[in-house]
């Protein structure tokens, strides 16, 4: 799905966009997914934590529509804000918008879309048109997310980590080896996980487990 949004915020004239949702685990914190931003930016913005000082997403959201970074950054007051404005110039973030979106369960979302080389291109954008696309992807993320708190939440915790081990390759005896259980019990957790992510092999197994965030590897 990014790779589709970032062909459509391309075809507007931005070359860059971040998606950005509230931690489920650490209150107060941002998640983020970045794509087409300097690296050097994306990096020094997650090393940094400079998601707590952040100023666009919490400015979007109490606004409730749609804004310019420009018009953002001149409501910025705090030291902290500053200073993140001015390591954000210094890493050629230009001019951009700021999308607020809710999902199905009111959880909030934040498109910042940007990066462009001329700035007619924000006079000329369809600011409609962009929030529209920005708000059904959000509510699709939300609905994936949700039947993946489902499946997470139906999994055991041997059965999610025997879904671990298979991701990474592990034969069922390697599998047996590593929990110390025996073969035919890895067989049987095996057809347990294939049941409940409805797959019938390893590999789509593997792959759904780790597009829908059930495991890490």
């Amino acid at each position: 799905m990014f790779e589709i949004l970032r062909r459509y915020f391309a075809e507007f004239g931005f070359e860059a966009f971040a998606y950005m949702v509230p931690s489920k685990t650490e209150p107060g914190r941002i998640e983020m997914d970045a794509f087409g931003f300097p690296d050097a930016w994306a990096e020094t913005y997650r090393s940094a934590e400079m998601d707590t000082i952040d100023p666009f997403p919490r400015y979007v959201a109490r606004s409730g529509r749609p804004l310019r970074l420009t018009e953002i950054s001149a409501q910025a007051q705090s030291k902290e804000q500053k200073a993140f404005l001015e390591q954000a110039r210094e890493h050629g973030i230009t001019d951009g918008l700021i999308i607020p979106t809710f999902g199905i369960r009111q959880n909030l979302g934040v498109f910042a879309i940007g990066q462009v080389k001329d700035l007619k291109v924000l006079e000329r954008a369809s600011v409609f048109a962009l929030q529209a696309v920005a708000q059904a992807a959000h509510t699709q993320m939300e609905m994936l997310a949700s039947r993946a708190d489902g499946l997470r939440t139906n999994l055991s915790n041997r059965e999610t980590e025997i879904l671990h081990w298979i991701a990474l390759g592990k034969t069922n005896s390697e599998i047996a080896t590593i929990l110390g259980i025996g073969g035919p019990t890895v067989a049987t957790y095996i057809k347990r996980v294939f049941d409940k992510l409805d797959v019938k092999d390893r590999s789509s197994a593997a792959v759904k487990a780790i597009r829908w965030g059930i495991i890490n590897i």
